[in-house]
């Protein structure tokens, strides 16, 4: 796809009798912070030598920044890797290195910002052999982004201490922000959920789990292994990748038969009327609930607004076959975190009920044009920056943080900064509110 930095099909690599991948799917995109999480010999170094282009690959499809991984010159230049081992000379300072360094690519970072980046300013006129190992790893890293890539690459927070490793976080978090793509492979729980847009579990060479991280994603999976000794064993948990670390402490190697399964939608209820609804939501108290206007014995708009006043927990999406002006507003103003039409397609509704239960809203692009052509004169208005109007515009047009992250090439933890700003200034709490105001005062 256009908007893959790193595309993964089929991959197989075996070292003698040993296969380190057996069929890695994986597709990063563009912007993306990624995380590889998993046990020692599991594969996810043999993934990342492969795509640096470091190793070669038995069988499978590998594209790295739009070209086969084992691209020349130009292709290696746009890839930023963290070595583990760097050896750079001894007898240079920092200040030496990196600038040496700078001089092998075309459009390097100024190297006394990268240097700051990385929190050696202080030691810029020290010796490499004078360098603690910490401070060695804060050198690899400037090593490793002076290039200004699109792609960074490894694991870079081995042999750091925790301060350091808090450092790197915000180095990534801005990188992240200016829209270069960036794979982890860590062996921290806390970085890869912290820092992470998506995360992949891999597994005896195989994906296991892939998805956004346990705490960003909600809901409950089922994480299945095999005890020596005693045989299948499972444990249901909201965190499964909390789990499989755990697992990882425990197994010297391969997790046997080791895999994650995650619950699709489940309906667990009708009603054929309003007061039904609010019944059943009362005592199943489902995550979404997916609401007509026009019922035989009452108006859903009503509804909505008693459900939303006796404090139920459920988002409730209007999915109607039209888009009347009045009730599309009437029905967000009650409490509808959402309005959606019955025509689209099955896959987008399955997404925009799981978007409603982490919270996002989900507007059907008809229905927010109508909603934009309605509420458009206010008298006064407060003032949002050009960046948190973008961002609301693209939440009017029912995009999640993540995707409003890759439009705008910017990180989902900046979209969330973005839109808090634009909350106070609103003074709003969520996100169909901060589009209804915002659309009144005609600052969309």
């Amino acid at each position: 796809m256009a908007d893959e930095a790193v595309r993964v099909r089929g991959l197989r690599k075996r070292y003698g009798a040993v296969t380190a991948l057996d069929g890695v799917d994986l597709g990063i995109r563009q912007g993306e912070v990624f995380g590889v999480l998993g046990p020692s010999g599991a594969g996810r170094s043999t993934t990342v030598e492969i795509l640096q282009g470091h190793r070669n690959r038995d069988a499978g499809e590998v594209t790295v920044l739009g070209r086969p991984a084992s691209g020349g010159r130009e292709w290696r230049s746009r890839i930023g890797v963290v070595w583990q081992d760097e050896s750079a000379p001894a007898e240079l300072t920092v200040h030496e290195t990196v600038r040496h360094f700078a001089r092998y690519y075309p459009r390097p970072r100024d190297p006394e910002e990268v240097i700051g980046l990385v929190g050696l300013e202080d030691k810029a006129g020290s010796r490499i052999k004078a360098l603690s190992g910490g401070q060695r790893r804060r050198l690899d890293v400037a090593l490793g982004v002076i290039g200004g890539p699109e792609l960074l690459l490894d694991e870079p927070t081995t042999g750091f201490d925790p301060a350091a490793r808090r450092r790197f976080w915000e180095l990534i978090r801005r990188l992240a922000d200016e829209g270069t793509t960036i794979v982890l492979t860590t062996h921290y729980l806390d970085e890869a959920e912290g820092l992470s847009d998506r995360l992949a579990v891999i597994a005896a060479g195989k994906v296991v789990a892939e998805g956004a991280p346990a705490e960003r994603h909600g809901g409950r999976a089922t994480v299945h292994w095999s005890e020596p000794g005693s045989g299948a064993r499972q444990e249901e948990t909201e965190t499964p990748a909390r789990t499989v670390a755990e697992l990882m402490g425990r197994f010297d190697g391969e997790i046997p038969g080791l895999r994650i399964s995650r619950p699709t939608l489940t309906v667990v209820g009708e009603a054929d009327s309003g007061p039904r609804a609010e019944a059943l939501c009362a005592s199943l108290r489902p995550d979404v609930l997916l609401m007509d206007l026009r019922m035989p014995d009452g108006d859903g708009v009503e509804s909505i607004a008693r459900m939303t006043a006796a404090g139920l927990p459920s988002r409730v999406i209007v999915l109607t076959t039209y888009e009347t002006d009045g009730d599309i507003l009437r029905a967000v103003e009650a409490g509808a975190a959402g309005h959606l039409l019955k025509d689209m397609p099955r896959a987008e509704l399955a997404e925009a009920v799981r978007c409603a239960a982490r919270g996002e809203t989900v507007l059907a692009p008809s229905v927010a044009a109508r909603l934009m052509d309605q509420l458009r004169d206010r008298p006064e208005r407060p003032r949002l920056s050009e960046r948190e109007t973008d961002v609301l515009r693209l939440v009017a047009e029912g995009c999640t943080n993540a995707e409003i992250g890759r439009r705008l090439f910017i990180g989902e933890s900046t979209v969330k900064t973005r839109l808090l700003r634009a909350f106070g200034k609103l003074g709003v709490a969520d996100r169909t509110a901060a589009v209804i105001s915002a659309m009144r005062l005609g600052l969309l």
